[in-house]
């Protein structure tokens, strides 16, 4: 079906779904300007302030989440309700916060059967596709710019208010099955349909004469195009004349689409005769006087009746070979629920009959640990709860007191402070370049700028705390050539071997059960009691820092984790708690493997005794130049034997006999 406007589109889908018929329009219209947008944008600011009452209700109101005028005003007086629905959107900002937009988006949705609500509107597959696709654009500038939730809905109103356009926001269709195509004549240039039908080539394209303005190419002035302010007659002539030809170009593009047949709707109504399909069918009835004159073909066309017209096109189709006119019969509409698309059936999962075979996959230190009460993911966040967000009214931590402790917590702040670490150099003597780069930080990752003293405070004395107690060496002492940030590693698990083969909770804690020295004791059993999917593939993942000072090799880790508001609570004799209770241990093993394996094939004559120093894990929160290596400093030198047991299971899964 060819229309000249997305209007008469959405006419015509209206009218087959009134029949039953299913009709899919083809539009480069964006999403952004689907009623869908606002509503989520009403959802995502209501889940951004939980306790805003009118945010609230505004989402409420949605078609969205279907309350009606009497369910809002019911909360009036269930205050319960309503705290527990605020409840809900609380719960909803702590899914957004931990695991994405997209997956609080599809939370709410399913808590309150948007997709079956939706689906029983005559509108409702448009309806759900919108939104879908709004949750992936969603999550895509969320995921591409670092964005939390309050950044996310000021993005979101932006783009809106800016009413943004693009491929990727181009309207989809809702389902092409055995449905209608609905597309525009200038998006149907150059392709092809079987049957198609023009339901709106009779109608004239309008006039300017009321304008105070026409643009047109002036043939006096080679063509150039002109915009005419207060036009005379000649330049709304051929004003006239262009939007004529634009007329005739788009019913030519119109009738060339079909390979089997077209259809086209003709009647005399109002502005018939003003068409380009009045020209193409009655053109060679003008005034002789003026054979090639439009406007003489509408005067002639003004004095015949429809049933002269009727006349002559039959006529024409009788001498004319593949012509056939036919006057439409009217069917009423069936009346009832008959007139409605059936609603659809109810939906179960099936549950399989047979056991799937392990199959190849690519897993990290996250997958391995992800049942085990905590989330660390790829970059290790701030463990803890999320804590509220810091007032701008609270007081700058005094120099007794740790600068980070009241730093707000969450992934978000994880990532902010490894940010600085892979921008900032070590060596940097200048303060006001440090300023620099942590208000940009602070401003790109929402924090206020009462921060910057703090933070600025905090990575100067990390960088200037001695790491061991032998020497004075520190992360002041590393130079930009000597760090690899971000390093990726990537390594087999079970290569070669027969498919049943695979890495196992059992077969990861053996290494540390065959040597404990330096493990907190039950530490191994607690790895046992991972709970993961056995993983036959690959092992990959991230270390924050690989340096090389005086000859040897070192890994470091980032830990922002809050473990206390004093500097006791960073004590040395209290981090294996913590690093147990994540399973850092774990993973700077994995580090270690993929580090000495790296080593091995590129260092000649590597001694993992001589060359590799050890790893070191930075709580930077509890670091202070006066403290030493006593206070947020883990340092560990794993045994070889270790480390290559674990390696030799990575690859072999030969540990079974060690």
């Amino acid at each position: 079906m060819l229309v000249r406007t997305n209007t008469q589109a959405a006419e015509i889908q209206a009218a087959l779904r009134g029949r039953g018929i299913n009709g899919v329009l083809q539009s480069k219209a964006s999403v952004w300007g689907s009623p869908e947008a606002q509503e989520c944008l009403r959802l995502l600011s209501a889940v951004a302030e939980p306790g805003n009452e009118q945010l609230l209700r505004k989402a409420l109101a949605t078609t969205m989440l279907g309350f009606t005028a009497h369910d809002l005003e019911r909360l009036n007086q269930a205050e319960a309700e309503l705290h527990g629905l605020m409840g809900r959107l609380s719960f909803w900002q702590g899914v957004w916060r931990k695991n994405g937009v997209m997956r609080m988006l599809m939370a709410a949705w399913q808590e309150h059967g948007v997709t079956g609500r939706l689906l029983l509107l005559e509108d409702g597959e448009r309806r759900l596709t919108n939104l879908r696709h709004l949750a992936e654009l969603l999550q895509e500038a969320e995921s591409r710019n670092h964005l939390s939730p309050e950044m996310l809905v000021d993005w979101f109103s932006r783009t809106l208010a800016a009413s943004e356009t693009g491929e990727e926001a181009e309207l989809r269709l809702e389902s092409d099955e055995d449905a209608v195509q609905l597309v525009t004549i200038h998006r149907s240039k150059g392709l092809e349909y079987p049957i198609v039908y023009c339901p709106y080539l009779f109608l004239g394209g309008g006039g300017t004469s009321r304008q105070p303005f026409v643009s047109l190419h002036d043939p006096e002035a080679d063509w150039q195009g002109r915009i005419v302010l207060f036009p005379d007659e000649r330049a709304r002539a051929l004003a006239a004349a262009e939007r004529f030809a634009e007329e005739l170009r788009l019913a030519y593009v119109a009738l060339t689409r079909a390979r089997h047949s077209c259809h086209l709707f003709w009647t005399p109504v109002s502005g018939y005769d003003a068409s380009a399909l009045a020209w193409l069918l009655h053109g060679d009835q003008a005034s002789a006087e003026e054979p090639g004159s439009p406007e003489a073909l509408q005067q002639h066309l003004k004095g015949c009746t429809a049933q002269e017209l009727l006349a002559r096109l039959q006529d024409r189709a009788r001498a004319s070979e593949g012509w056939q006119v036919r006057q439409l019969q009217l069917v009423p509409a069936p009346a009832g629920e008959a007139a409605k698309p059936d609603a659809p059936s109810p939906l179960a999962c099936r549950v399989p009959s047979r056991k799937l075979k392990q199959v190849w996959r690519i897993g990290s230190f996250s997958h391995l640990t992800a049942q085990s009460g905590h989330d660390p993911g790829e970059r290790e966040p701030e463990a803890g709860t999320e804590g509220p967000a810091m007032s701008l009214d609270m007081p700058i931590p005094s120099a007794s007191q740790l600068p980070l402790a009241q730093f707000p917590k969450g992934p978000m702040a994880g990532n902010f402070f490894h940010t600085l670490f892979e921008k900032i150099s070590f060596q940097a003597e200048n303060p006001a370049q440090l300023r620099e780069q942590v208000r940009e930080q602070l401003r790109f990752y929402g924090y206020p700028e009462l921060w910057l003293a703090p933070v600025c405070r905090a990575f100067a004395e990390v960088l200037k705390t001695p790491l061991r107690a032998t020497d004075g060496f520190c992360l002041g002492d590393i130079g930009d050539d000597q760090r690899l940030i971000e390093m990726p590693f990537t390594f087999p698990v079970g290569a070669g071997l027969g498919e049943d083969a695979s890495l196992s909770a059992e077969l990861l804690a053996r290494p540390f059960i065959d040597h404990p020295q330096g493990i907190p004791a039950g530490y191994a059993e607690t790895l046992r009691s991972l709970c993961f999917i056995p993983l036959r593939g690959f092992l990959k993942g991230f270390m924050d820092l690989i340096c090389v000072f005086e000859g040897k090799w070192y890994l470091f880790d980032y830990k922002s984790n809050h473990l206390g508001v004093s500097r006791d609570d960073y004590a040395q004799n209290k981090l294996p708690a913590a690093m147990a209770d994540h399973h850092y241990f774990l993973q700077y093993h994995i580090y270690t493997v993929a580090l000495h394996r790296y080593l091995t094939c590129r260092l000649p004559g590597y001694d993992y005794d001589r060359d590799f120093g050890g790893v070191f894990y930075l709580f930077i929160k509890g670091m202070h130049p006066d403290s030493g290596p006593d206070f947020g400093v883990y340092a560990d030198l794993p045994p070889l034997a270790r480390i290559e047991q674990l390696s030799g299971i990575f690859q072999s899964l030969a540990g079974e006999g060690a």
